[in-house]
């Protein structure tokens, strides 16, 4: 009988650690697969193999963000809001706008900002995301405004329902976010201006010469645009889970 009772305190016990280790870090769990730990960037949550969302905090300045599980990449949630010495902004210089916007930073800048355990997304790993999203190659490696065409309407699962028109021109423009990416709308800041507010636009970490590229989404349509800009001109920046070291 004490053996008994002896497993059955300890089941509730490990129940009941599980349960609040997940509540402490806004776990979302779908039930299925063994928990395992992310690490880094302060990461502990306790997750399945098939958990799609959760929260890390940035060790550096306490903020904490969402993430979200993308095919087999972990992307954060929101724009990175790191405030940095030089070489960031926040929209019109209203530290306020940060908070939902995220900084905007210059792209030498923007290589220095990722928290432990994080980096910024390379072009590869951007063409990673398109891919699982339903790009061809020969649509992931076009570039300008009509990239991909009419089938490209990748966006509509990146853009956070609420923070976007649903309608332009009388044409509809559907958004589910099913990915849990969240972009909003920022615009930017080139030339010495913040400009382009109905878009939202990221660094990769791939440069060619004095240009980096970009992706950008606008407000009219659901395409995700791809281009080479300034590396003077300063976007937002979404960071990328490390991959875990080899055995």
């Amino acid at each position: 009988m004490r053996q008994i009772i002896g497993f059955w305190a300890f089941a509730i016990y490990i129940f009941c650690a599980v349960n609040a280790l997940a509540a402490t870090h806004s776990v979302v769990r779908n039930g299925c697969g063994p928990l395992s730990g992310l690490t880094g960037g302060n990461v502990s949550s306790a997750v399945s193999d098939c958990l799609d969302r959760g929260t890390f905090t940035d060790p550096r300045d306490g903020e904490v963000y969402r993430w979200a599980r993308i095919g087999d990449q972990i992307w954060m949630a929101e724009n990175l809001r790191y405030k940095t010495e030089k070489g960031s902004w926040c929209w019109e210089n209203d530290e306020t706008e940060c908070k939902k916007r995220g900084r905007f930073y210059n792209w030498n800048t923007a290589q220095r900002v990722a928290p432990p355990g994080w980096h910024i997304a390379s072009e590869k790993e951007w063409q990673e995301l398109e891919a699982f999203l339903g790009l061809t190659p020969e649509q992931i490696e076009q570039t300008g405004i009509d990239r991909g065409g009419k089938t490209n309407t990748i966006a509509s699962r990146l853009k956070l329902p609420g923070s976007w028109p649903t309608e332009y021109n009388g044409k509809q423009i559907e958004i589910t976010n099913d990915t849990g990416f969240s972009a909003v709308e920022t615009g930017f800041f080139a030339l010495g201006e913040f400009t382009h507010a109905g878009y939202a636009s990221w660094w990769t970490s791939t440069d060619e010469n004095d240009r980096a590229w970009v992706r950008m989404i606008g407000f009219s349509d659901n395409k995700s645009q791809r281009a080479l800009n300034n590396k003077e001109h300063a976007f937002s920046v979404r960071c990328i889970k490390d991959e875990p070291p080899d055995d």
